[in-house]
């Protein structure tokens, strides 16, 4: 129970090495006195491995023949030496080579060699170097370590999330954004929106768009301009464009006076009471003329014919 995450691995035939575990990550890392492993993230930590030779006899377990897996809450040490048994010289010498911030750190077949004796005479002992002492930091001093690479580890798996959904939003079409965006607005909102989607670079304006203009800048050419510079809307060059393709000829204009008639179909007698005014006329000086209709103005005309009177 909680061993399904130990990996054994047998380099030699006396050296056994194990994978970190994760249920006692901290307390391994707390003991092992290499404050560089809390930086590591789980899968680096996942891949360094311990030597058998760093836990007793007794923190083991023995599910089957020839097997061994350490106990739950065995805890890894830097070297053992137990009361009636001595490191052979060439694992002192191996000890004494590696680093102490590798010790419990990234040992492959290479890093331990096979024990070859389990006894050394005095003097190879006495004539060995003192091996050089860890350094323990303070349990505080270590949890803001472990407290330090988790929130590095969680900066980089943000940073990651945000890259795809950087990538996703680009990826998306106009017509997704549209679909999309027709399950909230309809109507004039979606045309509207669709106006800022589809205008976004050079394009053709519609014909549904130039009337949506033409009538917003006839209610106020002070509030067209103003919400030209945040929306996209046409320029000004080509409402007034617009404005003098409109065919506007002295007389009346037949296309009203039908849509005159067909609004008052529909009301009584006195809804149909009421004054038709018209509106006065300019006067010019003299004759101009039109090179948009080919004709001279400044004559009298009264929309049938023109009149050879100035």
């Amino acid at each position: 129970m909680g061993h399904n995450r130990i990996k054994e691995i047998s380099f030699k035939r006396t050296w056994v090495y194990w994978l970190f575990l994760y249920y006692s990550r901290d307390q391994w890392l707390a003991n092992s006195g290499n404050a560089s492993l809390f930086s590591l993230t789980d899968k680096q930590l996942h891949d360094r491995r311990v030597c058998s030779t760093h836990f007793l006899d007794n923190e083991f377990d023995y599910p089957g023949i020839g097997k061994k897996t350490p106990k739950r809450g065995a805890i890894p040490r830097s070297l053992i030496i137990e009361n009636n048994i001595v490191p052979s010289e060439q694992q002192l010498e191996v000890a004494a080579e590696i680093p102490q911030d590798a010790q419990v750190d990234s040992l492959d077949s290479n890093a331990c060699l096979p024990s070859t004796s389990l006894s050394v005479n005095s003097t190879s002992m006495r004539n060995r170097k003192p091996r050089r002492k860890p350094v323990s930091l303070s349990r505080e001093n270590l949890t803001l370590k472990f407290q330090l690479g988790r929130s590095r580890r969680k900066v980089k798996s943000l940073a990651q999330k945000l890259r795809r959904s950087e990538n996703r939003i680009k990826e998306l079409s106009k017509e997704d954004l549209i679909e999309g965006a027709s399950k909230y607005i309809w109507g004039k909102n979606l045309d509207f929106f669709k106006m800022q989607i589809n205008h976004s670079n050079q394009r053709q304006w519609e014909e549904d768009e130039k009337q949506f203009a033409l009538g917003l800048y006839h209610k106020s050419p002070k509030a067209y301009k103003y919400l030209k510079d945040i929306f996209n809307l046409p320029c000004l060059s080509l409402i007034y464009r617009w404005v003098n393709n409109i065919n506007l000829r002295p007389g009346t204009n037949q296309l009203f006076i039908e849509q005159l008639k067909l609004k008052l179909e529909s009301k009584n007698f006195m809804e149909k009471s009421g004054v038709l005014m018209w509106d006065e006329i300019m006067i010019k000086l003299g004759l101009e003329y039109n090179r948009k209709i080919d004709i001279l103005e400044g004559f009298e005309d009264i929309g049938v014919e023109l009149d050879d009177k100035p």
